[in-house]
């Protein structure tokens, strides 16, 4: 079964003292950490953090540090890709006038966004294609059969159209739980990719904000 969602841009809700450890411990059991903006210090010390892993990668000229207070993130600057850096787990894979890829893993799940120049005539149904021709090559491929949650954009919205696979891949040795996400984003393609462990339970709200927030990377250039 498939489901879509609309997504549109996410609106700012002030939240009665009085739930925010709710709301904090929903956030929790999605695998989102509330964290305080950063002190001056903190952020000096993760620039440097992230200036060390920008040069680890051999990315010097194709990534420029765009930490804030927020968070650690650097920007391919061919495409605009943001990847999350300077904590443990996160890193730059690869980097290249033509492509680029980052990826977040910590506490059994990893995160990958990659982006590579789509050819002049690409469409959303070819990186459908592509993203489907690259799954089925994986060790262990099993597609995926249970409830899918894809979202569409809202007519007027800045979120970004795109597909959705979910299937099962033995690439890393053993079984684990794939999601990718696809989509044509100023003449690239952008895949995010989350793998979880196989036995691990079905979280509905993850998948639903993963949907709904596709590409947001690439939306704040």
């Amino acid at each position: 079964m498939r489901i879509h969602l609309l997504a549109a841009t996410a609106l700012a809700v002030a939240i009665p003292a009085s739930a925010q450890q709710r709301q904090d411990d929903l956030l929790k059991s999605m695998g989102i950490t509330i964290v305080e903006p950063m002190s001056a210090e903190q952020l000096a010390r993760t620039r440097q953090a992230v200036a060390a892993e920008i040069a680890r990668a051999g990315a010097s000229g194709l990534f420029e540090d765009a930490s804030d207070v927020n968070g650690g993130k650097a920007r391919h600057l061919p495409s605009g890709l943001s990847c999350p850096l300077g904590k443990k787990g996160q890193r730059i894979l690869y980097a290249t006038a033509t492509a680029a890829a980052c990826e977040t893993s910590g506490n059994g799940s990893l995160f990958r966004a990659s982006v590579e120049r789509a050819p002049a005539d690409a469409t959303l149904d070819w990186a459908e294609q592509y993203a489907q021709a690259a799954a089925v090559k994986e060790p262990g491929y099993k597609p995926w059969t249970g409830m899918l949650l894809t979202a569409r954009p809202k007519r007027g919205s800045d979120a970004i159209e795109h597909r959705t696979l979910q299937f099962s891949s033995k690439a890393s040795g053993r079984a684990r739980n794939v999601r990718v996400q696809t989509g044509l984003v100023r003449g690239w393609l952008l895949t995010e990719r989350s793998d979880s462990a196989a036995n691990a339970q079905p979280n509905l709200m993850a998948d639903m904000l993963s949907a709904t927030t596709f590409g947001l990377a690439m939306r704040t250039r």
